[in-house]
């Protein structure tokens, strides 16, 4: 059922910085367009890395706030910065799969596509409209232990923008995800979610942590658990 991955968005406070250290230090091209959005009360980066498209977020409210902009403003206050939000290609139609979700007592969001303002004048306002038909659907990130989940309708023939050429980047091989108890967290990304099921499961001892490995198109989600309370500084280490 899952196809591709479309998006991966990162939150963080300042979001200027972190484009000038993905072009200055890392070599990512610049963004192919910076758009403010009004309706969730929060800015963006668009850059891209293959067709995958990396989104840089920034809250315009504090945590006080209602809305998808204090949302994410309290998840930067318990978190920090990092992974916020992943977009999923599905094969079924978002809404059925999730109205489905529901009957199984998971949280969706509804909402409408908000195509937001482009923040400099020198970029085109257009946005291709976001794939599910008028609805909008997010998964609460309770319901996936820690990660907004948005929904769209795989389509192979969309039109996709890619990369500049000059990019130091060429594709999205991996996305990691910290968890308590992965075995969990794959119970339920297979179970509950309807994720296909997982390609292997590792336990890395030099690392001290074990890993469930599923596939999402070409791109491989890891679900990480360290072995110990301080296995997290060994797997950083250089």
């Amino acid at each position: 059922m899952f196809r591709s991955i479309r998006t991966i968005s990162m939150a963080s406070p300042d979001i200027d910085a972190v484009k000038k250290t993905y072009m200055d230090v890392l070599g990512l091209s610049r963004p192919i367009r910076s758009t403010v959005y009004e309706k969730g009360r929060y800015r963006e980066h668009s850059m891209m890395i293959d067709d995958i498209l990396l989104e840089l977020l920034q809250p315009l409210d504090g945590p006080e706030a209602p809305g998808p902009g204090g949302g994410m403003a309290r998840f930067l206050q318990r978190r920090g910065p990092g992974l916020y939000l992943i977009t999923v290609g599905i094969a079924d139609d978002p809404e059925a799969y999730c109205r489905r979700l529901e009957k199984k007592g998971v949280r969706v969001y509804w909402d409408v596509p908000d195509f937001g303002q482009v923040a400099d004048g020198k970029q085109k306002a257009e946005r291709a409209p976001r794939q599910g038909g008028e609805v909008h659907p997010l998964i609460h990130p309770k319901d996936t232990h820690g990660v907004l989940w948005e929904i769209v309708r795989h389509r192979p023939d969309d039109f996709r923008e890619k990369a500049p050429i000059n990019n130091a980047f060429k594709r999205v091989k991996h996305i990691a995800i910290m968890c308590h108890d992965n075995d969990k967290v794959l119970k339920t990304y297979t179970q509950v979610l309807e994720l296909d099921k997982h390609v292997r499961s590792t336990i890395y001892e030099k690392g001290r942590y074990k890993e469930h490995t599923l596939a999402i198109g070409d791109v491989a989600l890891e679900l990480l658990q360290p072995l110990e309370a301080l296995a997290w500084l060994e797997i950083t280490a250089p």
